[in-house]
């Protein structure tokens, strides 16, 4: 027979296939956070587009422009050889705990028109398809703890006593998820402080074992 082309249809919905774990404020979502594209026939769509992502409350309800943001990279290029898009750095800026979902979109025109992208790929005349992510919360970070206190002098190059530091959230606990990395400075100096100066929270805590100041000051 001749030689003929097999494409897929119309753009018709799209699906979270993984949505975001339980996260920390200001900290990446943990968990990879995946969308795919279908045609009628839940075939991967056959033609590269935009997937951008916006935060919710957790009714699907808009919030305030002042109120919690969705940072990182928040439009990724859907990709046909995949079938899927992938956000891997989505953080949420919040002080306070609470849930969100995420709402990811395409807008119709946002659809390269190739051979195989024709016009009204979207299909059904939509101006956009979207699909919401399940809810997850977003733990509240209120700041760090330092366990100890520090003496009022030490000499150089004397080891400071262990040193821990916790993250805490908006009710005063501590953050157990945390991953944030925290960095140990003297105020004052460039350097001056030796040792193992970054650690990782690991259930919300980090210890310092061995700094030790080398230059002299307050």
């Amino acid at each position: 027979s001749n030689t003929f082309a097999v494409v897929s249809g119309v753009m018709h919905s799209m699906s979270v296939i993984e949505s975001p774990a339980d996260s920390v404020g200001y900290e990446a979502l943990l968990g990879s956070v995946v969308v795919a594209i279908r045609d009628a026939n839940a075939n991967n769509f056959s033609c590269d587009a935009s997937i951008s992502a916006f935060l919710r409350a957790s009714d699907r309800s808009s919030l305030p422009s002042d109120g919690p943001s969705l940072e990182g990279t928040t439009t990724v290029d859907y990709l046909a050889s995949s079938g899927t898009a992938e956000f891997s750095d989505l953080n949420v800026k919040l002080d306070v705990t609470r849930s969100f979902v995420i709402r990811f979109g395409v807008g119709k025109y946002s659809v390269p028109h190739t051979a195989l992208c024709a016009s009204g790929t979207m299909g059904g005349g939509s101006d956009i398809i979207f699909e919401y992510s399940a809810p997850f919360e977003v733990e509240g970070v209120r700041g760090l703890q330092l366990v100890q206190t520090v003496a009022a002098r030490y000499l150089v190059s004397t080891l400071f006593p262990s040193l821990e530091v916790r993250v805490i959230n908006s009710d005063g606990g501590i953050i157990t998820r945390s991953t944030a990395v925290v960095t140990a400075s003297l105020l004052g100096t460039s350097g001056g402080l030796g040792g193992t100066t970054t650690m990782t929270f690991y259930e919300g805590k980090a210890f310092f074992a061995d700094l030790t100041p080398s230059v002299p000051g307050s």
